[in-house]
């Protein structure tokens, strides 16, 4: 698979696919097939941006790719059992389902970034042909930031290169320009470990599903039934010999206090602020968002008392995932 014409291939390209192939670049003089001037034109268009036509192109030369990997395996094999990465988007409720189930997890850093291990999932791909990494580093590039207020979790994938994998990261590489050591996996369903950013997990309040995690909430659980249990108490007190339309609209500032059994998942977090799930499904808490010196922060406030949701949230949240990394 060669060139001669110039047709998608710059002369750096075509010294790599020389050289992959045994051959020095000036005895790549015969014309390309076809199928191999497609295969060059739809590389060339995949390592920009992946799409359905050329996903199916893979899926659809899948078994072509691996009879051609005998021949020419520095082109087309793609190695086995190595760790492989990819970077990703699931949705939140995936994410609080696995952290529903373990009750261990680990942190580990890549590059400047932490991650923590949550647990594995059956990942569906939204295309049977997709991207992957021998890289972490490569991968951790595509969990794009910024989806905060979005149903989708940037997450990093990770297991095993298998028999599922096409084409040799060198291969890919020409046609980058960079080795991302990317490969490409054609298959769907398939049972990988979830790796977040540990900010994610802090900032979007879901660490509290985790068994794990949950007893470094305990501290905050018992200062917020003290704070709410004071308001209770104050307003029912004020509420007494009030006419009842009065009353009524007085006790309607109640804020919901948790049962004696309380644990953190009664909290249903939206913006910083909790929502009693155990007592109603749209409740009317005593609260609200203020600014104050450090920011925009989620608070419930009963006149010059206050209780910092977020500060509380965020302060357990570190602490214990401080303690994993120890």
């Amino acid at each position: 698979m060669g060139d001669p014409d110039g047709y998608g291939m710059d002369d750096r390209k075509l010294r790599i696919i020389a050289k992959l192939q045994g051959l020095s670049a000036t005895k790549l003089d015969e014309p390309n097939t076809k199928w191999e001037d497609d295969l060059i034109t739809k590389l060339n268009t995949w390592v920009g941006k992946s799409d359905n036509v050329i996903a199916n192109y893979f899926k659809k030369n899948k078994d072509t790719f691996k009879q051609l990997a005998k021949e020419y395996p520095k082109l087309f094999q793609a190695p086995i059992g190595e760790p492989v990465y990819r970077g990703t988007k699931v949705s939140r409720a995936t994410v609080i389902n696995i952290l529903s189930k373990q009750s261990k997890m680990k942190v580990i850093t890549v590059g400047s970034k932490r991650l923590v291990v949550i647990g594995s999932v059956l990942y569906t791909p939204k295309r049977e042909s997709q991207s992957w990494s021998f890289s972490p580093k490569t991968a951790l590039s595509f969990m794009k930031s910024g989806f905060y207020g979005s149903d989708k979790f940037p997450v990093m994938l990770s297991g095993k290169s298998t028999s599922d994998f096409i084409l040799s990261p060198e291969l890919m590489a020409a046609f980058y320009g960079e080795n991302e050591e990317e490969i490409v996996r054609v298959a769907k369903q398939g049972k990988f470990t979830v790796m977040l950013n540990a900010d994610d997990l802090v900032g979007e309040f879901v660490l509290h599903h985790s068994k794990a995690a949950q007893p470094a909430f305990q501290s905050m659980v018992d200062e917020y039934n003290k704070f709410v249990t004071m308001v209770n108490k104050t307003i029912q007190q004020r509420a007494k010999g009030l006419d009842p339309k009065k009353k009524s609209s007085l006790l309607r500032q109640t804020v919901y206090v948790m049962p004696p059994n309380y644990d953190i998942n009664s909290f249903d977090f939206w913006d910083g602020v909790p929502f009693n799930k155990a007592k109603d499904k749209f409740p009317i808490p005593l609260a609200k968002t203020v600014n104050d010196i450090t920011g925009k922060r989620a608070v419930l406030q009963f006149e010059d008392k206050f209780f910092q949701i977020e500060k509380e949230y965020y302060t357990a949240s570190r602490k214990f995932l401080a303690s994993l990394a120890k």
